[in-house]
C-alpha cells in the first residue's frame, strides 16, 4: 500500500487512552482528504491529517491542552510503539474507503464505513475489534480493492 506507517505511533494505544480518560474524540478518513481528529463533544477543536498516526498524535497533545483539568494519563500508549491499526487505517484511507471511529463517555468505540450519511456501524468494547470490523467490512464490501487484495486473508 502507499499509505506510510509512522512505527513511533500506536494509534490503538492512544485511542484507547482517550476513552479511558473519557475524552470523546472522533477519527474519520476520506480517501483524497485524509484523516480528520475531532476532539470533544461538542468540537472543541479539530484538524485534517495525512496519516492516522499524525492525526491520534495530534488528539493526544490537544487533550493535554484542553483537559488539563482531567489531567490526562496515557498509559498504554507510552509503553508501546506501531500497531497494525494504524496500518489498516492509513490503507483504508488509501483506497478511498471512507470510514470513522468515535465514542461517548464509556459507550464502547463505534466504528462506521462509507459515506457518513449512508454508513453502517457497530459499537465495540475495544478499539481492536472496532478496527479488525472495519477491516473485515472493508475486505467483504470492496473484494476488488487494493485494500481487499492486501488484507482479504484476514476476513
Amino acid at each position: 500500500m502507499s499509505a506510510s506507517v509512522d512505527t513511533d505511533t500506536d494509534v490503538e494505544a492512544i485511542l484507547d487512552d482517550l476513552y479511558t480518560n473519557e475524552i470523546n474524540t472522533a477519527l474519520s478518513w476520506f480517501g483524497d482528504r485524509g484523516f480528520r481528529a475531532a476532539l470533544g463533544t461538542p468540537t472543541l477543536a479539530g484538524a485534517w491529517f495525512r496519516t492516522s498516526g499524525e492525526a491520534v498524535k495530534w488528539l493526544k497533545q490537544h487533550a493535554f491542552d484542553y483537559f488539563r483539568f482531567r489531567r490526562p494519563v496515557f498509559v498504554r500508549s507510552n509503553k508501546r510503539g506501531g500497531s497494525d491499526g494504524q496500518e489498516i487505517l492509513d490503507a483504508l484511507c488509501a483506497s478511498n474507503i471512507h470510514g470513522s471511529i468515535s465514542w461517548v463517555w464509556n459507550s464502547g468505540f463505534y466504528a462506521s464505513l462509507d459515506d457518513p450519511q449512508h454508513a453502517e456501524g457497530r459499537a465495540f468494547r475495544t478499539i481492536g475489534e472496532a478496527i479488525d470490523w472495519l477491516r473485515d467490512q472493508a475486505c467483504m464490501r470492496y473484494p476488488a480493492s487494493e485494500f481487499a487484495r492486501e488484507y482479504s486473508g484476514f476476513v
